[in-house]
């Protein structure tokens, strides 16, 4: 998918991915990165995995932004702060960005959590791989 990119294309790589350095070295497009373990154009240098939402410190040019989303899991701040990216590196300022993060609409069946007033949390996930429930329980 990467090698097809145009010249004037962007490319927003994970770049804590194990086959991010090969999407990079293969692309032609302008490379944008993100990531949470290695230095990234879209850093997250700090989260908080809550019970009922995330909360991340987004650097980005030696700015940083406070983020709070209704998300939850390690694998959604990666989603996100890829999206993030995409969005600001096609011309959107983060001021536009951000007042929309904390309700974003989440996929029925995914790190979906329920709360009927119990006194537990309670977290539907279709999770079915082992990388899938690995994913999970970096929750």
């Amino acid at each position: 998918m990467f090698d097809h990119l145009k010249e004037d294309g962007i490319a927003v790589v994970n770049v804590d991915d194990e086959h991010g350095e090969k999407i990079i070295s293969d692309c032609k497009a302008k490379i944008v990165t993100y990531g949470i373990e290695h230095k990234a154009d879209y850093q997250v240098t700090k989260y908080q995995l809550l019970k009922d939402k995330t909360k991340f410190t987004l650097s980005i040019k030696n700015v940083e932004y406070e983020i709070e989303t209704n998300l939850m899991a390690r694998f959604n701040i990666y989603n996100l702060v890829a999206s993030i990216a995409a969005l600001h590196e096609y011309g959107l300022p983060m001021t536009s960005i951000l007042p929309y993060l904390n309700q974003l609409h989440q996929v029925s069946g995914r790190m979906q959590r329920i709360n009927d007033g119990q006194p537990f949390n309670l977290i539907v996930d279709y999770a079915h791989t082992p990388d899938g429930f690995e994913k999970i329980c970096q929750y």
